[in-house]
């Protein structure tokens, strides 16, 4: 028997939701939830689950864990909650409108609704609620593109004066803070919490450990002066047992890293990266960042350099000729490794099955009849960057090897082994599981068609009587509910589409068709094209190698591996987007 609250109505399921952007929010999370429950007991809700996100900022979704996982069970048809409480509306997102309709339109398809303490219920379904909605979480929004360019040009002022901006110190270093005069006033190690006043500041000094410091120079000085290799030197700090800046093994990587950075002669760079979300800096201006932008290296001159901005561990000229070590070495390295491109066709989806971690597209050398060729190979990345001390063998294999079983085992996959009676019989049973349950589901569709068309004829009305201020807003509601009816009847359109078993039969033949000659196209594309089409079937290729011992080495056969296809791509030649092969 359902629960029901004290006036006799059953009570509603609900998912509790709460999210706190920063850790000195300290009761944030206790808070909301408390007010949660005591909105639900007297508003006639039960709280079925709990979400939660903690140390995230509300526009920050993709990482937002728990927001993620309560989007995919309110959209789930076995979920055991009809609505979503949240303490305001923007701990349950401050994306703006465009972004808020990508998560919000699932949501209103699965019937779940929205109710804030502060606010109650949000009506998604009423044209006037949806636009007192977009209007408040545009607001939202702009708080925070208000706050990131005031953290920007905060974060120039101490940049030009040589202070750290909130980065973690770099191995061998301390952070220290300093007050208004500049006298040190408390050394802080990485990891460490801390409070300071505002008008304190925080600079580098050599850390407390003496065994870093003699590192860092170590590091230099080897490199300068020997002809060791990074990954010799990575081995060499690892043999000793000497934790890496993250606390685990030395990379090669990170020696390289270390070697270019110019903290270690005092200098300090900031700016180096354009990372912010809504602005940018560079030249020591803030510049609004457009969509697509990505993430770009700023020109040393669009930097800010602030010489001797605190102690150096590392001689200026020894830290000059490294530079140039690096450089030559590069050069010779790349000059080593021109090559197509297009090469290594199956770099990024080749994987070491005893680490995790992607297997690097290489070049081994081989001479023959007196001319010498490179052949492409794939090697473990773990080794490549740190040697033995990895845990990985030297896991190699060649890519001729490898791309041949590939393409047999598509041709097993894809084209059923080369039988096209068979492929055009698991087509037609692909093609059947996609047409609607009946004529009901059918009537459902066109009624949600015939509602929508509802909701624009009243919107245009109130749009007509709408004030100036409110029309722009309006106007943009009325085409995301267009767009959403254009939407609705392309589905529906589809779904009758293959209500015919004629018309299945048909579509069959022409996918058979389009299949088969993808696969004879495997066997002959230029390798621009061959990579493309690998990459669009193939998810993952996972490989496992033994280790025997000969003498004093080991050597690393390729024992067994595994393929994962991407089987609805290889049957109907479409990727998740709809792109057609």
């Amino acid at each position: 028997m359902a629960a029901r609250h004290s006036n006799g109505r059953a009570l509603v399921a609900a998912a509790g939701y709460v999210r706190r952007s920063t850790e000195k929010q300290e009761q944030s999370l206790v808070d909301q939830r408390r007010e949660i429950e005591a909105y639900a007991e007297k508003h006639g809700y039960s709280i079925a689950r709990w979400f939660q996100d903690d140390g995230i900022s509300g526009d920050d979704t993709k990482r937002r864990a728990g927001f993620q996982e309560l989007h995919r069970a309110a959209c789930d048809r076995r979920r055991d909650f009809e609505a979503i409480l949240v303490w305001d509306q923007d701990r349950f997102g401050r994306f703006n409108s465009m972004e808020a309709g990508y998560w919000i339109h699932p949501l209103m398809e699965a019937g779940i609704s929205l109710v804030t303490v502060n606010d109650g219920p949000i009506n998604w379904h009423d044209f006037t609620g949806r636009v007192m909605y977009s209007l408040k979480q545009e607001g939202k929004h702009q708080f925070l593109v208000d706050l990131s360019r005031n953290t920007a040009r905060g974060q120039i002022t101490v940049a030009q004066a040589g202070f750290l901006t909130g980065q973690a110190a770099p191995y061998g270093f301390d952070r220290m803070l300093v007050d208004e005069a500049g006298t040190p006033r408390q050394r802080v190690r990485n990891g460490e919490k801390f409070a300071k006043p505002r008008s304190w500041h925080v600079t580098l000094v050599p850390s407390y450990d003496p065994e870093r410091v003699a590192t860092i120079r170590w590091i230099f000085e080897t490199y300068a002066e020997t002809d060791i290799g990074l990954r010799t030197m990575a081995d060499r700090l690892n043999n000793r047992g000497l934790p890496g800046p993250g606390g685990d093994k030395w990379w090669m990587n990170t020696i390289r890293e270390i070697l270019k950075n110019e903290a270690y002669v005092g200098t300090f760079v900031w700016a180096k990266r354009r990372l912010g979300k809504y602005h940018r800096v560079a030249a020591g201006e803030i510049r609004v960042r457009t969509g697509g932008e990505g993430v770009k290296i700023n020109p040393r001159e669009e930097r800010i350099v602030k010489p001797e901005a605190f102690p150096a561990l590392v001689d200026k000229a020894i830290f000059e000729r490294v530079q140039e070590k690096l450089i030559v070495r590069k050069k010779r390295t790349c000059s080593h490794k021109k090559t197509n491109g297009d090469r290594y066709l199956l770099s990024g989806i080749v994987v070491c099955g005893h680490c995790g971690k992607p297997m690097y597209g290489t070049a081994k050398s081989r001479t023959k009849a007196g001319k010498r060729y490179a052949y492409p190979k794939y090697i473990c990345s773990s080794y490549q960057t740190i040697g033995r001390g990895s845990g990985c063998g030297y896991h190699t294999v060649d890519q001729g090897d490898l791309l041949a079983f590939v393409l047999r085992k598509l041709q097993e996959a894809v084209l059923c082994g080369g039988k096209r009676d068979v492929l055009r019989e698991r087509i037609v049973e692909r093609l059947a599981g996609r047409r609607p349950d009946g004529p009901d589901q059918l009537k459902q569709q066109r009624s949600r068609i015939a509602e929508v068309d509802r909701e624009l004829e009243h919107g245009i009305k109130r749009l007509l009587r709408a004030p100036e201020n409110l029309a722009n807003q309006m106007g943009d509601e009325l085409s995301k509910l267009r767009r959403q009816r254009d939407r609705l009847a392309d589905e529906l359109s589809r779904a009758e589409a293959v209500t015919d078993p004629g018309d299945i039969e048909a579509q069959a033949d022409m996918l058979v068709e389009r299949l088969w000659t993808l696969g004879e196209e495997l066997q002959s594309a230029e390798p621009c094209r061959l990579r493309e089409l690998l990459h669009r079937l193939v998810g993952r290729i996972e490989l496992w190698f033994d280790h025997v011992p000969r003498g004093q080495r080991v050597e690393c056969p390729l024992a067994r591996g595994t393929i994962d296809l991407r089987q609805d791509r290889a049957l109907f030649g479409l990727d998740s987007r709809g792109d057609r092969i």
